[in-house]
Order: C-alpha cells, then sequence, then structure tokens
C-alpha cells in the first residue's frame, strides 16, 4: 500500500512539474509587429506598446515593404546619433491623432537601439 502511494506521489509530482514549466512562457509576449501589421490592424495596437525594427527617415520609419509608420521621439530619452537610412529597434505606443476628420497612426517612441 505504501509502495502504491509512493508511486501516485511521484507521478503526481512529474504531471505537476511538466504542467508548470509548460505554462510558465504563457505571459511572455512577444510584442516585436511589423509597420504593415500596424497599418492593417491598427485598432489592435492603439495604446499599446511595441517595438519596430525598421529603416529610420526624418519623421518616418520604413520596413522591407516599404511601408511606413510616422514617429514622435520628442520623448525619447537616451537617443542614439541617428542616421538616416539606418536600422534601428524603436519601442514606443501606438497612438492616433486626426486632422479634417481623418485619423492618422504614429509610434511615441520611447526607446531607440540601434541594431
Amino acid at each position: 500500500m505504501v509502495e502504491e502511494m509512493k508511486k501516485q506521489l511521484i507521478v503526481f509530482v512529474i504531471i505537476f512539474l511538466l504542467i508548470t514549466v509548460g505554462l510558465s512562457g504563457c505571459n511572455n509576449q512577444n510584442n516585436e509587429v511589423s509597420i504593415t501589421e500596424i497599418n492593417e490592424h491598427a485598432n489592435r495596437y492603439l495604446n499599446q506598446t511595441v517595438t519596430i525594427t525598421a529603416k529610420y527617415q526624418v519623421g518616418i520609419i520604413s520596413d522591407s515593404t516599404n511601408d511606413y509608420l510616422q514617429i514622435d521621439i520628442s520623448n525619447t530619452t537616451n537617443k542614439p546619433t541617428m542616421v538616416k537610412d539606418s536600422i534601428y529597434k524603436f519601442t514606443g505606443i501606438i497612438k492616433e491623432y486626426q486632422i479634417n476628420l481623418v485619423t492618422y497612426i504614429y509610434l511615441e517612441v520611447l526607446k531607440i537601439e540601434a541594431v
């Protein structure tokens, strides 16, 4: 009887460990998205923090599909020296503004990393 309980306890511990290890990564969300994804599904990302790897232009960033997104780097701390047409990793919050009933999406950049 004791031997049977030991086996059941070992099986329970193994199952518990498998479930715990399996679920340990569930809260890790990859917040890296493409500019195309943001432009196509803006409402999904509005007011969310995202990371985008893209080419820097003046006031905009672009990706390999030539899709672009406006950026605001005025609140960015520790900006690297920005070189036009260089690739950077931009982390920020997707925001929107409206002009003449047209809504525009932009990235309020919080952090910039050279790639």
